[in-house]
């Protein structure tokens, strides 16, 4: 075995180290409870999906950004096209 230690010591000290790993995610979970809110997290998230791309989200109040810098480089180059036809030339930006 690895180091020199007999199978009985190092079985032994791998039990232990299991038995002590799963005593503390116990400690840690029963006193700090980490996961308690994790369904009001879960219903977030589903609502922010469901509301899509381009709505407004009840929890941050703002559009999504990409969506509105999408829209924006549809409408520039829908007036830069609309220029074209006119014959004009329309500056980006």
């Amino acid at each position: 075995m690895p180091a020199g230690v007999s199978w009985g010591r190092y079985l032994s000290f791998q039990v232990s180290a299991l038995f002590t790993t799963f005593l503390g995610a116990q400690f840690i979970h029963a006193i700090y409870r980490p996961l308690a809110d994790l369904p009001d997290i879960i219903e977030k998230a589903k609502t922010e999906k469901k509301l899509g791309e381009g709505e407004e989200s009840q929890c941050s109040g703002h559009a999504n950004p990409r969506t509105t810098m999408q829209e924006k480089e549809v409408a520039q180059r829908a007036e830069a096209e609309k220029g074209a036809v006119e014959g004009k030339e329309v500056k980006p930006g």
